[in-house]
């Protein structure tokens, strides 16, 4: 069996040039990083509350945990996945991103 190719959207659009992505990924944010298994994510809401805890502190601002959700479930969705290793990266520009 072939693992399929990693699958990266930015904001539920797929990320598809290199040097934004470069940038992204070393820039100043903060991340969770969660195993999902036939769909589903143990411990969801723990992930979405240390989020918005981190949001909160780093960028004095809450974080929508329902649009994450959606976000995740669109990007498995789109890569045809119900099985996946996913990590949510939050960013600062110019609103939590």
């Amino acid at each position: 069996m072939t693992t399929p190719p990693p699958h990266t959207e930015i904001d539920g659009v797929p990320a598809t040039d290199p040097e934004l992505l470069a940038a992204l990924l070393s820039g100043y944010g903060h991340f969770t990083a969660m195993q999902v298994r036939d769909g589903r994510v143990k411990g969801l809401a723990l992930h979405l509350d240390r989020l918005d805890r981190s949001t909160r502190e780093l960028f004095d601002r809450e974080l929508d945990g329902g649009r994450v959700r959606e976000l995740v479930a669109g990007a498995l969705a789109n890569a045809g996945r119900r099985d996946a290793s996913v990590r949510v990266y939050v960013y600062p520009a110019p609103a939590p991103s």
